[in-house]
């Protein structure tokens, strides 16, 4: 039994708004969606290196283009943006900044500033107002623990300076490298301690040192070694047992090594404790490069024509680093000033720290022909 005609139409015509419902709210879902346009105007401070700070600073800035996003998350990047800001200005030694940001005219607590936004087709003005107020000073620059005498001459701060958070983080590093140089292998600065004075606008610094015994290294390992024999390895590391530690005669015998050409990895590494004896051993792991290296060449001029070259190089004949290189080459292929081509062979041996350190054992020979207009 078929329905009434008048049922019928009536369900079509239910069917029919309920399409145009779920169609406008996928379009209001959608329009919520869509990224919103905006600029962003910085109001500039009296101080260059200030407003660039902080136009580096704000993701309103560096992600308007490259990362466009919706009402809602705009207002979020807002909000991030004023704590970002902050940091910079707390940075700079302004501590008692302030920091607004509003959108299209409306602060960013204002209850109505997504339905503003829901309702604006067009693109909003980012507006960013910065009161960097008074800049802070630096008042009381203390060391507490157990800083050795004449420390404090390392630290490069001085009460009066601004209060810049990244010189007070320098200060830091500048004791620590200090205590390393003179021999406290394992000394240690903890994150300086900062005491903000408003109605002073003054910065008190603390920073404690624990430094540690002077220590000396112990012994060093070496591991890694395929071909090459250790007793060269120790002559160029250049470190000894017993030796006082310092972190640039680490540094050095790295380089001393990497200077060789013969290794892909080097490490020299102190131990994060002492041994039995109080000293500091040290583990030296190196993986060594292939023995081998070809090269091949070519080059042509006019007059003496084309040449082609290749090479074959040893880089550890005998296990002490010894070079040998074998060369050849066929030249005067065509050209103005040559009758016929010629060639040229070579070989090349170095001793590397032949009877002493840095010095070098080279021994060459070779043969040369070539047919030139000239001479033969």
């Amino acid at each position: 039994m078929h329905p009434p005609r008048n049922m019928a139409r009536l369900r079509r015509a239910g069917l029919a708004i309920g399409t145009a419902c779920a169609l406008l709210t996928a379009l209001q879902s959608s329009r919520a969606a869509d990224p919103q346009p905006y600029t962003v105007a910085i109001a500039p401070t009296d101080n260059d290196a200030l407003n660039k700070a902080l136009t580096g600073a704000s993701s309103l800035v560096s992600l308007r283009e490259s990362a466009p996003v919706g009402p809602f998350p705009l207002v979020a990047r807002a909000r991030g943006d004023v704590g970002r800001l902050q940091q910079v200005l707390h940075g700079l030694g302004y501590y008692a900044a302030q920091v607004e940001v509003s959108i299209a005219g409306r602060p960013l607590d204002d209850p109505a500033l997504l339905d503003t936004l829901d309702a604006t087709a067009g693109t909003v003005v980012v507006a960013v107002s910065v009161t960097p107020g008074p800049l802070f000073h630096l008042r009381h620059i203390t060391l507490a623990g157990d800083p050795p005498p004449g420390l404090d001459a390392r630290l490069g701060l001085e009460p009066g300076a601004p209060a810049v958070a990244s010189d007070v983080l320098a200060a830091g590093a500048r004791l620590l490298s200090a205590l390393r140089d003179s021999g406290h292998a394992l000394a240690k600065v903890d994150s300086p301690i900062a005491t903000l004075d408003p109605a002073a606008k003054a910065l008190d610094v603390r920073f404690t040192v624990h430094a540690g015994p002077q220590v000396d290294l112990g012994p060093i390992s070496v591991s890694g070694l395929t071909r090459l024999h250790e007793s060269y390895l120790r002559r160029r590391l250049n470190l000894h047992d017993g030796q006082r530690y310092s972190p640039a005669a680490i540094a050095q015998a790295r380089g001393d090594l990497a200077a060789t050409g013969l290794f892909t990895t080097i490490r020299v590494e102190p131990a994060t404790e002492l041994d039995a004896s109080g000293r500091l051993p040290v583990a030296v792991v190196v993986k060594e490069r292939r023995l081998h290296t070809v090269n091949l060449g070519a080059s042509f001029s006019t007059d003496e024509g084309g040449s082609l070259n290749a090479g074959w190089t040893h880089r550890d004949l005998f296990g002490n680093a010894e070079k040998l290189t074998i060369s050849g080459a066929l030249t005067q292929l065509g050209g103005t000033a040559n009758r016929q081509p010629g060639y040229n062979l070579g070989a090349t041996l170095v001793l590397p720290d032949w009877h002493r350190r840095d010095q070098s054992l080279t021994f060459n020979i070779g043969a040369i022909r070539e047919y030139l207009d000239a001479y033969d």
